[in-house]
């Protein structure tokens, strides 16, 4: 039950009090932000016609659910570390957080000179697989760490691949075995489940394709508030409740598809697959909890408790407090064995709902600090596809040979560019997916 954290974020409204916009065109003399399309929910869902009056939206069945295929865990490839160019399978690679300590290893040890090519990081496999002498990709990886360590003297840990894992972790399947493949000269080469996440990570994280995205971040330190600590800088208000309420509920809920959630507040990004959701309400004016809207809804004329009365649209005729937990997936080290079970961390949010006479959800108001701050997922049919692929057409390899010079060709532009070709990936990916005897 949430009643605990109910009170919990009750204290917190009382100090830290954090706004998004609204949804809708303000008043001339409001001191609400002005609208943007960032902000709406059209921007998040690709089925026009979504859910949106608090009716239809308080089912039972959207009070509480779970993504149908769990997302799974891997490693977000920080760039501290490499990126892709991580040899985490090698015992003497550092592995540390130290971008330098690791880059240095690597240059001792460059790839080329290497007996043990099954220890090699996802990159220096893939620069094998498609013949690429020159490591294109590997030099890609820490090249990107380098122009932040020459600047910064250390490479930020949050810095990585994770906008890739996390949508990979719901779209493809987890990889249930090692791969092996026939390289040109001879040799075979073992791609363990990791280095298959970590490329078809990179492949979400760099390459092209379709998606939607709502909401944005606030990259200012200390931003403009009002007297009770909410937010009024324009360029902080991140995303609006009813737009998270409404993209969470139609999308989890309804569509029963997941979606990437950027859970830190601030200037770190840290995208995670959601797995799950509860939500329960309370009244605004009282705090009593609810398990249905009905009974926690107020009217904004006997909203005498409202701290954010001035802010709301004129529009406005009922107000509801809900309490969501949000479960989403979190990473874990790479690993030569496949990885099943997926670790979950939760997000606690306390927010209002604004509706309008039809009862449709129209706005709304954090009570914390503690929110997202943006959303997105990829079109349903998307495949993250490198800009080579687009003119060269769908690639043909069985996952096994060694690729035609036609597609090396294809992976060295691709690979100079730090993307990887879907194409390859997905082969790969397919056989990971069949049984040893298939």
């Amino acid at each position: 039950m949430l009643r605990p954290f109910l009170l919990m974020m009750m204290l917190l409204s009382m100090t830290s009090l954090v706004w998004s916009r609204e949804m809708e065109s303000p008043p001339t003399d409001s001191p609400r932000a002005l609208p943007s399309d960032y902000n709406h929910v059209q921007n998040f869902l690709f089925n026009t016609d979504y859910l949106r009056s608090i009716r239809e939206l308080d089912r039972p069945e959207l009070r509480s659910t779970v993504a149908p295929a769990s997302p799974w865990p891997d490693s977000y490839w920080p760039i501290a570390k490499g990126g892709l160019g991580r040899r985490w399978a090698d015992s003497g690679f550092p592995d540390v957080n130290d971008w330098l300590a690791n880059q240095t290893y690597i240059v001792a040890n460059p790839p080329e000179l290497s007996f043990a090519i099954n220890r090699l990081s996802p990159a220096e496999k893939y620069d094998l697989l498609v013949g690429d002498s020159s490591f294109s990709l590997t030099k890609k990886m820490w090249a990107e760490g380098q122009q932040t360590y020459e600047k910064q003297k250390k490479v930020p840990l949050w810095h990585g691949h994770c906008h890739g894992w996390a949508v990979a972790a719901f779209r493809d399947a987890n990889p249930q075995r090692t791969v092996e493949v026939n390289l040109a000269d001879g040799r075979t080469l073992a791609l363990y489940p990791s280095d298959l996440k970590a490329l078809i990570s990179r492949a979400w994280a760099d390459n092209k394709f379709r998606k939607k995205f709502v909401g944005r971040r606030c990259n200012v330190k200390n931003p403009k508030r009002d007297e009770f600590g909410r937010i009024i800088d324009p360029d902080c208000f991140e995303i609006n409740p009813a737009t998270f309420h409404l993209g969470l509920v139609n999308q989890l809920g309804v569509a029963r598809k997941s979606f990437v959630l950027d859970v830190s507040v601030g200037a770190e990004v840290w995208n995670h697959p959601v797995h799950s959701y509860q939500l329960e309400y309370f009244n605004p004016q009282t705090f009593e909890t609810s398990e249905e809207f009905a009974g926690a809804s107020v009217r904004i004329e006997n909203f005498t408790a409202d701290k954010f009365k001035r802010y709301r649209s004129t529009r406005v005729v009922w107000v509801i407090g809900v309490a969501m937990t949000v479960w989403y997936g979190d990473v874990s080290g790479p690993s030569s064995k496949p990885q099943n079970n997926l670790k979950l961390k939760s997000m606690r949010l306390a927010y209002d709902l604004e509706l309008d006479a039809k009862g449709d959800v129209i706005g709304g108001e954090w009570y914390a600090s503690n929110r997202p701050d943006f959303m997105w997922h990829p079109a349903p049919e998307t495949r993250p596809l490198a800009a080579v692929e687009y003119s060269a057409g769908k690639i043909e390899w069985n996952g096994l040979d060694p690729v035609s010079p036609a597609v090396a060709a294809m992976a060295r532009e691709a690979s100079a560019k730090g993307q990887v070709l879907y194409g390859v990936v997905e082969a790969l990916m397919n056989r990971a997916s069949l049984s040893e005897d298939q």
